[in-house]
């Protein structure tokens, strides 16, 4: 059996500064953060053998439920209706790993004897003529800028994640994107100080 004699960490502060480091042979393995486009770099590298295995990990999406807007029921479950959980999936997970999946748990993990698929009375697609038939009924209408208001209260709210991850930054696009369809404004600051409501990590 084949032994190392000895290991050398090295830090690297980004993904893209590991990569360049992993091609230029200054340093022999990487465990980076997952960026867009990462795996095809790594595997553009003569000689490198890319492994990504599905983990303890998720990326979760939380909302401040005594931010005026966010603190009614029907607003919070019309959010969730409408998230495009699948298609972040689709665009962003499986950059990574072809056999990665919409968890419909925020506790456990698939292959845990404790999950529960509790989550899947939102549909993964998301379903946007669903969520407005809530917010409709709730009395939530648009005005004249397109934003849902009631009661003087407009759904419009900040989504922030870490500054420079680039696929927390695509989900928060594909979010934006979709949340829109139901008249709910969202604007993107990536600092946790600042926003206003929900929180990408």
């Amino acid at each position: 059996m084949a032994t190392v004699p000895k290991v050398v960490f090295v830090p690297v502060l980004d993904s893209n500064a590991e990569v360049n480091a992993f091609r230029a042979g200054e340093v022999d393995v990487i465990y980076p953060q997952n960026q867009i486009g990462l795996r095809k770099k790594i595997e553009a590298v003569e000689g490198a053998k890319y492994t990504s295995t599905l983990g303890p990990q998720w990326e979760h999406f939380d909302m401040l439920s005594t931010v005026p807007g966010l603190d009614a029921v029907e607003v919070r479950k019309a959010i969730a209706t409408a998230l495009p959980r699948q298609q972040i999936v689709d665009r962003v997970v499986k950059d990574a790993n072809d056999d990665a999946k919409v968890l419909d748990n925020t506790q456990w993990m698939t292959d845990q004897k404790a999950y529960e698929a509790n989550w899947s009375m939102y549909p993964a697609k998301g379903d946007v003529a669903a969520a407005n038939a809530i917010l409709d009924a709730a009395g939530w209408k648009a005005g004249a800028d397109g934003v849902r208001a009631k009661d003087g209260v407009k759904l419009a709210f900040t989504l922030g994640t870490t500054s420079g991850n680039q696929a927390r930054e695509l989900s928060q696009v594909i979010i934006q994107e979709q949340l829109k369809q139901i008249r709910v404004k969202i604007a993107i600051k990536n600092s946790f100080r600042k926003n206003r409501g929900v929180l990408l990590a």
